[in-house]
């Protein structure tokens, strides 16, 4: 999986658009209508629409091109230019349409199983485009389709408007993006042109899964923004650093190199050596619960000067509807107790999601989660949960966070 770029600055060919720069090859779905000429994308507009594809591995996408021409062929009875995405074969495909005739507009179309729709939502009428402007579409797997030009959003279709749903097959196999043309009447035959099309991955899709190598071996850090979008992809060049512990100073320390005494920090803390970075056991006042959180002293490490990246949290407690967060904050950068309070994100770079973990009724060590705070000079936890109900409480016997600092976690 990898983005698409193409500027189609190559030599002329008049049946193919041949393969972009970034490695992927066109597929002319219908045939002989496309080309290359003069550093564009040809297709040539006749009764009949002409679509081409890339294959990019994504479905959730933001695909986006430059229309040129607009104006060329003289009478024009219905010149579309479009952009297909979420496309499997010529038989399946959705697109956003946008339609030169009068009025102008733009309207959300699919090909499924060979049946074309153009129904699911009403179109919209939008600006002429002229020479030299761009179309962009947004999708995402749960249905959502934005269509924009020159980033002017146009047209939006969400989840239950109208009939539309998104296609089982396609949400799974749709991941060629491309062009369409036509159809058109034009006396003489002219061609449509394109410019600078492109294919990247929406990372702005809700649950987008993406990847990081990091010390810990690939880890989601649960905002699309990681640079391999399938775990299998990282993991193919990402060998993590083995974890191990020495104490050090009645600390346990990972030298980073796997070569500590201990194979766990669990075997490092029973040989009598400490967890660096604890909070004292919090037990809530008596009654039927509620809801609570809980935000230790932020600390330096030690090392009031040096950055460091957390890289991991877990909680010993009696736990209910429990999850955990984790704040970190650069020199210079501001300390937003509302933030804290409430477990909020205003600085989504060094704040983690929730990390949730699963209900307890006894005080129970849980799983670890791993985490990838960066440039966390001073830094926190938060842990929250929520009781309501139970006769007894929940309670927070400790909160052991993994701190990366100069290659050596701690």
């Amino acid at each position: 999986m990898s983005n698409v770029f193409d500027d189609f600055n190559r030599a002329n060919s008049p049946g193919s658009l041949g393969t972009a720069p970034t490695g992927q090859t066109w597929a002319n779905l219908t045939t002989g209508i496309w080309g290359i000429a003069s550093n564009a994308a040809n297709c040539q507009v006749d009764a009949n629409a002409g679509i081409a594809v890339i294959d990019s591995g994504f479905r959730n996408t933001i695909v986006q091109a430059t229309i040129l021409d607009v104006t060329a062929g003289g009478t024009l009875n219905a010149l579309n230019w479009g952009l297909i995405f979420c496309c499997s074969d010529i038989n399946n495909w959705y697109g956003v349409i946008f339609s030169k005739s009068a009025p102008n507009f733009f309207r959300l179309c699919t090909m499924i199983g060979g049946v074309f729709d153009g129904s699911w939502a009403p179109a919209i009428t939008t600006p002429t485009p002229v020479n030299g402007d761009v179309l962009k579409v947004a999708n995402c797997d749960d249905g959502s389709v934005q269509a924009y030009l020159n980033d002017a959003l146009m047209y939006e279709v969400l989840p239950g408007t109208g009939t539309w749903s998104p296609n089982p097959f396609l949400t799974l196999s749709g991941t060629k993006q491309g062009l369409q043309c036509g159809p058109g009447i034009v006396t003489p035959p002219q061609p449509a042109r394109w410019d600078d099309f492109s294919a990247v991955s929406n990372n702005a899709c809700p649950g987008t899964v993406s990847y990081d190598c990091t010390e810990e071996g690939c880890v989601d850090p649960g905002d699309g923004s990681g640079e391999f979008a399938t775990l299998e992809e990282c993991e193919a060049v990402c060998i993590p650093v083995p974890v191990s512990y020495n104490c050090v100073d009645g600390t346990c320390v990972d030298p980073g190199d796997g070569s500590g005494e201990f194979a766990t920090l669990l075997e490092c803390q029973m040989s009598g050596c400490e967890a660096v970075h604890t909070a004292t056991t919090e037990i809530f006042d008596a009654g039927e619960g509620s809801a609570y959180w809980l935000v230790p002293q932020i600390t330096d490490s030690g090392d009031e000067l040096r950055s460091k990246t957390i890289k991991s949290i877990r909680v010993t407690g009696r736990l209910t509807n429990a999850s955990a967060m984790c704040y970190g904050y650069d020199v210079g950068q501001p300390i937003i107790v509302e933030d804290l309070e409430t477990g909020t994100r205003t600085n989504t770079q060094n704040t983690t999601r929730p990390q949730t973990f699963t209900d307890t009724t006894e005080v129970t060590q849980t799983e670890r989660k791993p985490i990838n705070v960066a440039n966390a000079v001073l830094w926190t936890s938060r842990i929250q949960g929520d009781d309501t109900g139970n006769e007894e409480r929940d309670r927070i016997d400790e909160i052991v966070c993994e701190v990366a600092q100069q290659g050596v976690r701690r």
